[in-house]
């Protein structure tokens, strides 16, 4: 028996680990295909709509775009702007589809835009975001959904793309980043609201109120998503009244300060000789 037992070639538990760990990052890579495919689980669209429900209920308009049936499930039912649009890239997407970065609209003319996670899946987001300073009229709303970066189910499905190398990874877009863009266009950011599962649960069901400051403090910084709430700002030009002075240096005051007295005089002089 001893004899058989050293005879175990060590290369066997060698492939039997690299076996285990295949099956793990295939089924790593099944979760990450299906939550690409279906974004938002039912339970985080629920908590993302009582986070919106008080700030849509402060915003009044005639007319809002939805940029995909996404945000349409996530404002339904709280929305006060009277005619909403959901416009898509895809030709089954909505009221209108179009290219997000060039939008068939006419400036100065929406109250209320709501992207959710619109600006990490395209190319140009800066061009996305300066078509939509375009379109709304001044003190218009813009409603961003954006995963955070360094949240743990980022960091593991920036892992699952690294072991998978998966070229096609989608765009790296903070919140920081975000309010940088939003101060170059002129917008005032006037909420950020952290979306977080597990602080909901702990504020509900935790009786001790040190954990559920750990639970905020956490929620703030690693929370799974946030909802950035921005209004367009306009500064109003105010004209400076010239103040034109006599430069006596340059000019002659006789040349520079002519006197309507002075060449009627001289007129009448001419006259009388």
């Amino acid at each position: 028996m001893a004899h058989s037992d050293n005879n175990k070639h060590p290369g066997n538990d060698l492939e039997s680990i690299m076996k285990a760990i295949k099956r793990l990052i295939s089924a790593w890579q099944q979760q990450l295909a299906k939550f690409e495919s279906v974004g938002l689980s039912d339970k985080r669209i629920e908590l993302v709509q009582q986070k919106l429900k008080p700030v849509l209920s402060g915003i009044f308009g005639y007319h809002s775009l939805l940029y995909s049936k996404k945000a349409n499930s996530l404002v339904c039912g709280n929305i006060i702007v009277r005619h909403s649009t959901v416009i898509s890239g895809r030709i089954d997407g909505g009221d209108l589809v179009c290219q997000y970065e060039e939008l068939p609209i006419a400036s100065d003319c929406i109250d209320l835009v709501v992207l959710p996670e619109i600006l990490q899946q395209s190319q140009t987001p800066h061009q996305i975001l300066r078509e939509v300073e375009r379109v709304l009229i001044p003190e218009g709303h813009i409603i961003l959904l954006i995963a955070n970066p360094v949240s743990g189910l980022a960091i593991k499905n920036r892992f699952i793309r690294f072991l998978t190398r998966q070229k096609n990874r989608p765009k790296v877009i903070g919140r920081l980043r975000v309010n940088d863009w939003f101060r170059l266009l002129g917008f005032e950011v006037t909420s950020e609201i952290p979306v977080c599962m597990a602080d909901q649960k702990i504020q509900k069901e935790s009786r001790y109120s040190w954990l559920k400051k750990i639970s905020q403090f956490s929620c703030e910084y690693f929370a799974g998503y946030y909802i950035i709430v921005a209004k367009k700002k306009v500064s109003t030009m105010t004209p400076i009244r010239p103040s034109w002075r006599s430069n006596k240096k340059l000019v002659g005051s006789r040349i520079a300060e002519p006197s309507v007295k002075a060449h009627v005089e001289n007129c009448v002089k001419q006259i009388m000789r």
